[in-house]
Parts: structure tokens; sequence; C-alpha cells
């Protein structure tokens, strides 16, 4: 699903624009500024760019730094607040329960002291959260066309999530993205391998990313869902005193439970299965496995309870035309991306590659196939935010106008949608965009279209 991986790409993207390099004031910079950052401190890593542009105005390294450290405190201050108050981490990554959605994706510290959160105050990090990401779109967006060479190794980078002031090899970037990104191939070894020269075609990606973070924020500010969230986030967050955490009374059985056992996971040291079930270590997982089930299915209930819910009334309906806004600028910013990968010359471990150069993520190729697909791609996405295409709708000839969804929003609820009673209000005449259309485009991608997707944006 690409909002579940989308989060992960956004962990790593914060990462990989910091430098080291150019004239002796940004060279002074950039140590500074990766000491800070290797040591978790990103207020002193802002503070340290923002003296070096006190300095120099026109230092575009320095402005990039200073757009990557708020980006990253953008990451920061999410993981702080949800560390705040508790949230949960799941028994077994099985990409399954509300633990899946986005903004809640961010693996944290367990918090044996956390606050009690409601309704109200998750909102009000989601606000906090579409601020920062202002503040480094605005710094992003600042920066001309201009040479910039930043190269960077994620594998340092540390993040205080858990706001005691170090850092730890558990808030390590690498450690976020390996969670959010479902990338379970990498690790502390793959992380350092991880060499990158960013240059000035990564930084309207990067700001293409905030908008679409950001989309995704006010999106869900936009509506009332105080009722899903009071009947399902019940098993996220221990401190919600709602009615239905009573439901969560076998699940902190079975957590304590699964603590007990050491929380013990399937074939650990991948062993022939015939050995690996003469083990003790099986005897143990045996044990451990119906309380894993347990909570699984919890999960899933829950889930299940919160689409069963999504009967969300608007709000906030500029939110809406903001959600609009982000989408169409993440468009225009990536085609500017692409307009300057595909006019380098040069090949240095670029983070997204043109077809003659090396990138620097393994098994992440581009083809020319793949560029031309992206760029049909965002001809058809904008063509549908632009009301010029049209969403079909299996039991309409007419087809939906995705610009007035935005634009003129009502109670949204996805069932009622693909069931027709929704999409009424929003049917039009017109050039209808054709699951052909986007066949052709998936191929293009080798059948991997929402991989590059969240890659690729």
């Amino acid at each position: 699903m690409a909002y579940r991986r989308a989060l992960g790409w956004f962990a790593v993207a914060v990462a990989l624009v910091i430098w080291s390099g150019g004239a002796s004031g940004s060279s002074d910079v950039v140590e500074k500024v990766q000491t800070h950052l290797y040591a978790g401190k990103t207020v002193e890593a802002a503070t340290a760019a923002r003296e070096r542009l006190t300095d120099a105005p026109g230092d575009g390294q320095a402005r990039f730094a200073l757009g990557a450290v708020q980006f990253m405190q953008a990451v920061e201050h999410l993981g702080q607040a949800l560390h705040r108050y508790g949230l949960r981490k799941p028994e077994r990554q099985l990409g399954l329960g509300l633990a899946e959605l986005p903004i809640l994706r961010i693996p944290v510290p367990e918090n044996p002291r956390p606050y009690k959160l409601t309704y109200e105050k998750l909102r009000g990090v989601l606000k906090v959260f579409v601020r920062d990401l202002e503040t480094a779109e605005a710094t992003l967006g600042s920066i001309e066309d201009q040479t910039i060479d930043l190269p960077l190794n994620i594998g340092l980078i540390r993040l205080d999530l858990n706001e005691d002031g170090r850092a730890s090899d558990e808030e390590a970037l690498w450690q976020i993205f390996r969670v959010v990104a479902n990338a379970g191939w990498l690790d502390e070894h793959a992380a350092s391998q991880l060499l990158t020269d960013f240059d000035a075609s990564d930084a309207p990606w990067l700001q293409a990313y905030c908008h679409l973070l950001m989309a995704i924020a006010e999106f869900l500010l936009a509506y009332d869902w105080r009722l899903a969230f009071e009947t399902s986030f019940h098993g996220l967050f221990p401190k919600l005193d709602l009615p239905s955490s009573v439901l969560e009374k076998k699940s902190v059985e079975a957590r304590a439970n699964l603590r007990e056992l050491g929380n013990p996971q399937f074939n650990p040291h991948h062993l022939p299965l015939g050995v690996w079930m003469q083990s003790p270590e099986y005897e143990v997982w045996k044990k451990a496995h119906k309380f894993y089930d347990h909570l699984e299915w919890v999960s899933i209930a829950d889930l299940i309870a919160f689409v069963h819910l999504n009967h969300w009334p608007v709000i906030e309906p500029n939110r809406m035309k903001n959600v609009l806004e982000h989408l169409e600028k993440m468009v225009r910013l990536s085609r500017e991306n692409w307009r300057r990968i595909t006019a380098e010359t040069d090949d240095r471990n670029e983070w997204i590659p043109n077809p003659r150069q090396s990138g620097a993520l393994p098994r992440m190729q581009i083809t020319p196939d793949m560029v031309m697909g992206w760029q049909r791609f965002l001809d058809e996405f904008e063509a549908l935010l632009q009301g010029e295409k049209l969403v079909p709708h299996w039991r309409f000839d007419q087809g939906m106008n995705l610009r007035r969804i935005f634009l003129e929003p009502t109670t949204f609820d996805i069932v009622l949608l693909i069931q027709g009673s929704a999409a009424i209000h929003y049917l039009e005449d017109g050039e209808i965009s054709t699951g052909e259309t986007w066949n052709q485009i998936t191929h293009l991608f080798g059948g991997d279209f929402f991989r590059y997707f969240v890659w690729f944006n």
C-alpha cells in the first residue's frame, strides 16, 4: 500500500540531504550539522545552518541543510508526541491493524509512563506536524536551482524520539526507515553502505514529499472521526480511558505473557525447520503463539471497526482545498525533480538516478520505460486533480469529478463511495480515466508501480 510505505521513504528523505564539502564556510557548517545530527541534536543542527545563512544568505547548501533538518524535526516531533502518549509497537510486523495507518508507523521507544491521549490531543499532534512540514517546505522552496553536492552516510544519524536528550541505536534513522518501509534487508551494516551524493535535483523531491505528507495529515483534519477513534484506538495507546478500553483486558494479559516468555520469534536463527522444531526455542514459541494469534485477531477486528465507522462529517472544509493544492504542487515539483534528474551527466551515487546513472539504493534500478511511465502518471493524475478527466465508477456510465470531491466535500464514507450512494453528487459527463491507461503505466514499471511511487514522489 503506497501510504503505508510513504512514511518509510519520507523518513529516509530526512536523512538524505546533509552533506560534507563546498567552500570553507560551508565545510564548517557541514561539520557542525553532521556532528549534531549524529548526536541526535536537531535543534543545534538547525541553529548551525541558520548561523551560516546569516553570514551567507546565498549559500544554497546551507539552506538545503536547514530545510532537511526542519524536515527531520517534523519527523522527530511527531515521533516524540507518539512516544509521549505511549504508542505501542505491533508484536509482529504483519501489515495488519491500525498500527499500519499513515502517521502511526513511526517506531518509537516504549514509554512506561505515558500521558493520557484524547481525540483532541491527537488532532493537535497532526496540526503541529503540518506546521512543521510547512516550515521545511518554505525553506526548501527558497532554494534556487544551483550546484549542490551533498554526500551523506545515513547510518549515523539519530533522532531523540523519547526526549531524554540522548541518541540511542534504537532511535537511528535507518531503524525508522526499516520499519516504516518494510525494508527487512536493512541492518546496521547495510545502512552504513548507503552513501549518497545529493544534488540540486533532490530539493524539489523533498519539497514534494512535504506536500504529500501534509495532504495526508490535512485530509484527517478535515473530518470528524472521533467515534472511530474512541471505538478502535484502545489497542494503540495505553491511556485512553474510553468505554471501549474494556476490550483490552485480554490483550493486556497476552502482552504480559509474551514479555514473560521473552517475545519469542518464529525460527529467529533460520535453522532447517525440522531442526528448529526439535529445539527448546520452538517449545517457547508454541506457548507464545496463541498470545500472538489473539493480538493479531484483535488488531484485525479493531481495523474492521475503524473502517465500519468511516462515516466522517466534514468539519474543516478548507482543509480539503489545501489537500488538493498539496497534491497539485506535488505533481509540479515531481516534474521539476525529473527535469533536473534527466539533465544530469555525472554518476555519483545518486538518490534517484536517471537511466544512465547508478543509484545508491540496492534493488532499485531506473529504466527509460519507468521515466516515461512516471511522466504519464503525472499527466493522468494531474488531469484527474484538475477535473479534466473523471474517475470511473463501476456502477455508472458517468465518472466522478475528483476536483469537486476536494472543493465540495461532504461526509466521507469509503463504503458508500464504492457502493455509489456517495458518488452521485460528483457524477459528470466527460472523458473518463481508463483502466487501460493505468495498466499501461503499471506495465512500464514491470508491475511494481507502487514501490517506485513512494520513491519517486
